[in-house]
């Protein structure tokens, strides 16, 4: 870690400050917490509140395992759901029984009719059984219900016995067609008024909506610096039907990666570290370590509670029917995705820091020198069974509610946001506001952001190699921020060009979704 002179630039060399040794010291009990966490450390007991007066909310013993743990809970899922009937047929195909599978993939498709996977498995038995007609039949269906993955289609052994049927030619060149004519081509940004963009959101995004099977959306777009609108799409929950509202909670991982990078940026500023110090011991720690963090988080991973509660149940959480549904079993990102890992010591490291020259811890770092200046009223890091929640409820690929809960897994709350509230932060980076410690927003200019933007671009590969869930990217409109994250059945694309001022906020509740919000936020800005 650079001493608080080199830090600052100037010459001293005799020794650190109290503020950077404090800064060691936190770090340096942050790394052997993480060690402790992987090598079975002492755990918080299930249920007990975190507490307040440490890295984090104290959490650095366990970290490992709390991340590893979260939303762990097993139970037994309900025969007739999606991922039961795609798991009955994995276990028919595989044990070689071909009309059993085909049978499930029928019950598939009658579960899910809008979605492709029942259709391209359903090929794939019907290949197998030589019964090549229905087999070029059920791929065509799937491609027509949203199939494009030509990679594997090209290579997947159970399409072998019609792979020279001219009818699979046909349907492989259909899926390249399809798949330019779908691919994002970057363009100059929109410069028309933000009504019109609305116009088109308004036009297209529905459509979106249903192309990539995402229930909902909130969109909150700026522009010239400035929120000018904010808008919501589709369903909240697809199982109860509710209606999405702008003010509905999304409870996501990467918005307090981006705090934290913001809070460390600003206390740089102050000489007490660098965050470029920060992610050197972080990446330090993690080629020391990588095999047994490695071996830890695949020795347990995620597990999410899946399922809706039956007619008549008074409480969906109590009555939630849960699989083994694993991070392993969620949708590759697309490409232009940000690299986003929640398992990411230089996130816990950082925060650290940041606690150590603040005096505070960073729950409350952020709800005083983030939250309340900036009027983000509706984010906070909070339980899921905080009172006055609005969440919006994730969905899985084949459409099924996800119930993620924490029940007392996870030391730290989970971090509720809104679009609009991520809105006002886009207004308030590409003003400026967002690194003044001041609470008056007006004393933020462009020039305090400008060296945000440069800070960003300087350390974007290291973001990019961390998982950070932070991408800069060059366009023909300058630098591209985005900061996005898809876990648990929600995610969010949060995207704007500092030069430009322009911006937009997209949160969306199905593991379905960044294909989707790459596109609304292209449709919104143009660009890349």
């Amino acid at each position: 870690m650079p001493s608080r002179e080199q830090a600052r630039g100037t010459t001293g060399r005799r020794g650190r400050s109290a503020a950077s040794i404090a800064v060691a010291a936190s770090i340096a009990a942050a790394v052997a917490g993480l060690v402790a966490g992987v090598r079975g450390g002492p755990a918080q007991a299930p249920g007990s509140p975190p507490t307040a007066d440490g890295p984090y909310a104290t959490s650095p013993p366990d970290a490992q395992d709390a991340i590893i743990n979260y939303f762990l809970r097993v139970t037994n899922v309900e025969e007739s759901s999606p991922e039961a009937l795609l798991q009955a047929y994995t276990d028919q195909h595989t044990a070689g029984k071909y009309i059993g599978a085909v049978e499930m993939a029928r019950r598939l498709i009658d579960a899910v009719p809008e979605r492709p996977v029942g259709y391209y498995n359903l090929a794939c038995s019907e290949a197998r059984l030589h019964r090549y007609d229905d087999a070029i039949e059920a791929l065509a269906l799937a491609i027509d219900h949203g199939w494009r993955n030509l990679e594997h289609t090209l290579v997947d052994p159970d399409l072998d016995p019609i792979r020279h049927q001219r009818g699979f030619t046909e349907l492989v060149a259909k899926i390249r067609r399809l798949r330019q004519a779908e691919r994002i081509i970057e363009t100059e940004l929109r410069i028309d008024g933000w009504p019109d963009i609305v116009d088109d959101l308004r036009l297209q995004t529905p459509a979106l909506l249903g192309r990539f099977h995402v229930p909902g959306v909130t969109i909150a777009l700026v522009q010239d610096g400035q929120l000018v609108w904010t808008g919501a799409f589709g369903q909240a929950d697809a199982h109860e039907r509710t209606p999405m509202q702008v003010d509905h909670g999304f409870r996501l991982g990467v918005p307090a990666h981006l705090f934290a990078l913001i809070a460390g940026l600003r206390q740089e500023a102050t000489g007490g570290f660098t965050v470029a110090g920060v992610f050197q011991q972080a990446e330090a720690f993690d080629r020391e370590h990588r095999v047994r963090l490695a071996d830890a988080y695949d020795a347990r991973p995620r597990v999410y509670v899946i399922g809706a509660s039956r007619p008549g149940d008074s409480n969906r959480r109590a009555s939630a029917r849960t699989a083994a549904y694993t991070d392993r079993t969620q949708p590759r990102m697309p490409e232009g995705w940000p690299s986003y890992r929640p398992q990411n010591t230089n996130f816990v490291l950082l925060m650290s820091a940041v606690e150590a020259t603040s005096g505070e811890t960073f729950i409350n770092y952020c709800r005083n020198r983030l939250f309340s200046p900036l009027l983000m009223d509706d984010t906070d890091f909070l339980r899921d069974d905080d009172p006055g929640r609005k969440p919006a409820v994730g969905h899985t690929v084949l459409g099924t509610p996800i119930e993620s809960t924490v029940d007392g897994q996870w030391r730290t709350p989970a971090v509720y946001t809104t679009a609009p509230d991520m809105g006002r932060l886009i207004e308030a980076l590409t003003s400026g506001a967002a690194m003044d410690e001041s609470p008056d927003r007006a004393a933020g200019g462009p020039a305090s952001f400008a060296s945000v933007d440069e800070s960003l671009r300087s350390m974007a590969s290291v973001l990019e190699r961390l998982g950070y869930g932070v991408q800069v990217s060059q366009s023909k409109a300058g630098p591209c921020i985005d900061v996005a994250d898809c876990r648990g059945g929600m995610g969010c694309l949060v995207r704007w060009y500092p030069k430009s001022g322009r911006g937009v906020a997209i949160m969306f509740n199905a593991e379905t979704g960044p294909d989707a919000a790459l596109r609304i936020a292209h449709l919104a800005l143009g660009g890349k």
